[in-house]
């Protein structure tokens, strides 16, 4: 076995490596081969740290050359990071990897009231990780941590409610005359249904869904006039959550469709947020 020159490796890998020579978004077969280099990289022994980039600054400063928002330009960037993040991560799971980074925020601490974080790891790979998080100096505090464990101890009950009553939810909102689409990947005939199949066991209660063109105030009057959906950006909690969609600040791909809601099904009765979302519609005029 050839030695290895290093015994740690910093590897950068941009927005733009990850496009391939397609230019654009990101080729599965260039994110597959970087997992399959770190791989071989850790079969040596070499321990190989990766940071994922998506251009939030650079993204920013070219949109905003353009004539376009800079704030809204480093979004984007932010969220590419996110998304070129989740494809390799996608690759190295498939091939085995020593650690993978969580948010806990979400589902983990179900009452949306802590931020939180998780570093999962293979036996071999904790006291590595834990040496490397005590040298940065990095530690959840106390209060956080207790919350997240507190939320453990119900997550595959609450995960198990979330997915059966966000499908019922789905399912009768796709019977609505008024409602044009809905957007859940579990949902059988949805957007992204068979990928879902492909790549998933389970799901969450996020799901969003397309109105048609509405009188000027009639989607305030439907989000204003909920009882059991409470106004929200967050999700993974206990509470069922409702928020209007701002579609005009999508420039990479620009929405093309009606009003769109964003809802998260919490753990109320179901019949009880299919009543409040049928209150909720029959307040809607459309233009």
């Amino acid at each position: 076995m050839t030695k290895p020159k290093y015994r740690r490796v910093l590897l950068k890998a941009s927005g733009e490596a990850l496009m391939g020579g397609q230019g654009f978004g990101i080729d599965v077969s260039v994110v597959d081969q970087i997992a399959s280099d770190i791989a071989e990289a850790r079969s040596l022994g070499v321990e190989v740290g990766v940071v994922i980039g998506g251009g939030n600054i650079f993204r920013g400063v070219a949109v905003a050359s353009k004539g376009g928002d800079r704030v809204t330009g480093d979004h984007m960037g932010m969220l590419a990071t996110v998304i070129n993040s989740l494809a390799l991560r996608t690759s190295l799971v498939k091939l085995g990897v020593d650690a993978v980074v969580e948010a806990a925020t979400k589902y983990i601490v179900d009452h949306s009231d802590a931020m939180l974080g998780v570093v999962a790891t293979t036996q071999d790979a904790f006291m590595p990780v834990r040496a490397a998080v005590q040298d940065m100096g990095s530690c959840a505090g106390t209060e956080e941590v207790n919350l997240g464990l507190r939320g453990l101890r119900t997550l595959d009950a609450r995960l198990v409610r979330h997915q059966a009553s966000a499908i019922e939810v789905a399912r009768w909102l796709s019977g609505q005359p008024v409602v044009r689409k809905v957007l859940y990947p579990a949902l059988p005939g949805a957007p992204g249904h068979e990928l879902w199949k492909r790549d998933f066991s389970g799901a969450s209660g996020l799901m969003s869904f397309e109105l048609p063109p509405l009188a000027e105030g009639a989607l305030e009057a439907m989000v204003s006039g909920m009882s059991h959906f409470k106004l929200g950006y967050s999700w993974g909690g206990y509470e069922s959550l409702i928020l209007p969609v701002h579609t005009e600040n999508r420039k990479v791909t620009p929405w093309t469709g009606g009003p769109l809601l964003r809802i998260h099904i919490g753990l109320e009765d179901v019949s009880d947020l299919i009543e409040d979302l049928q209150a909720g519609l029959g307040r809607l005029t459309l233009s």
